[in-house]
């Protein structure tokens, strides 16, 4: 169990220190930018809705809001696509740029158009596609922006020697992105002086996931705060409480923080998960001993044949404490995974 705690520990403090890293399948992701404020306010704003109601029937029926996703076979995904004059402060006539393109997944997917963004009437318009996987458009823009909102659904049964990708092709602009990518992605690309395309994605998750908190103390053998002990009231998303975390926390000779605990239900002293993962210290104040006052942890739990059931994440410690305090309040949460759960999506759980 040593080594599958130091493999997810690796795992887990990717997640820590590199959740916002993108990448592109491209030949060359030199063109992408950092995204500007105001390019991620139109983002937020334009955003696919959440939560979002989907049924079967809508599967089929693309450009059809859905109601309500049917999570137990998909991986669902919402993409915000805009293009055009997205920094434009001072909208003046510039030159027309095409847009005109598709976005498409070789895969068995449903690329579903839930809404379109500022398409003008009689210049803008979505075009009829003969495959679910295809979704199509005619955008022109000069001195304002265009976009669309997508909702993707991946069958997650289907196995692939090749991995899909989902293309994004315009006239102007063409990127590829890994189905995975999707989970997590927020990236500009600018096309000329004045225009550019601008992308977030995430997966999105059924809410009837069961869930509840975490509440107890995070024990500092020392003020140094490397090792110690954990625990913590384990609540159901009933607001009941279903049993007791305990645990211990160190550090490796190699700089790893792991992190391992066991809970019981009840008083009683049977063990119904493994949790297990790592944890940093984020207090960084000028105070020579203040550095482990406030920290994060992250990690999964398992049933006792080892199958992973979800995840946990939290935080310990107060910046207002006594440094010399080494009972440091913890509180977090946990979170079931819905449906089939491998570690090729597991880090887009935890965010």
């Amino acid at each position: 169990m040593k080594t599958t705690i130091t493999i997810l520990s690796l795992l887990l403090w990717t997640v820590f220190t590199g959740c916002n890293k993108d990448t592109s399948t491209g030949a060359s992701d030199n063109d992408k930018n950092q995204v500007p404020s105001m390019v991620q306010d139109l983002l937020v704003k334009h955003a696919v809705p959440l939560p979002i109601p989907t049924t079967d029937n809508d599967l089929a029926q693309p450009g059809v809001s859905p109601t309500e996703p049917p999570y137990e076979n998909y991986d669902v995904y919402a993409v915000t696509l805009l293009w055009g004059s997205l920094t434009n402060t001072t909208p003046a006539p510039g030159p027309t740029v095409d847009w005109s393109g598709t976005a498409s997944i070789n895969g068995v997917v449903t690329i579903d158009v839930t809404h379109t963004i500022d398409f003008e009437a009689a210049q803008d318009s979505l075009m009829p596609t003969i495959s679910p996987s295809v979704a199509a458009w005619v955008s022109q823009t000069s001195n304002d922006f265009d976009g669309i909102n997508l909702l993707i659904y991946v069958d997650r049964d289907i196995v692939y020697i090749t991995a899909p990708v989902f293309t994004l092709a315009t006239a102007a602009i063409t990127k590829t992105f890994f189905i995975e990518e999707l989970a997590n992605l927020n990236a500009y690309y600018l096309v000329s002086n004045t225009a550019g395309l601008a992308i977030h994605a995430r997966r999105i998750y059924s809410t009837s996931c069961a869930t509840g908190i975490l509440s107890g103390e995070w024990i500092r053998a020392d003020i140094s705060g490397q090792s110690g002990t954990f625990h913590a009231a384990w609540w159901e998303d009933n607001d009941e409480p279903f049993g007791y975390l305990a645990g211990n926390f160190w550090t490796e000779p190699t700089g790893e923080r792991i992190f391992e605990g066991w809970v019981s239900p009840g008083n009683t002293t049977m063990i119904a998960y493994h949790v297990y993962g790592t944890w940093n210290y984020d207090d960084y104040t000028m105070c020579p001993i203040c550095g482990s006052r406030h920290g994060q942890f992250v990690g999964f739990y398992a049933d006792t044949n080892d199958r992973l059931k979800g995840f946990v994440k939290g935080q310990m410690g107060d910046y207002l404490l006594d440094p010399s305090n080494n009972h440091l309040p913890l509180s977090g949460y946990w979170r079931e995974f819905c449906g089939n759960t491998d570690f090729t999506t597991v880090t887009a759980w935890i965010k």
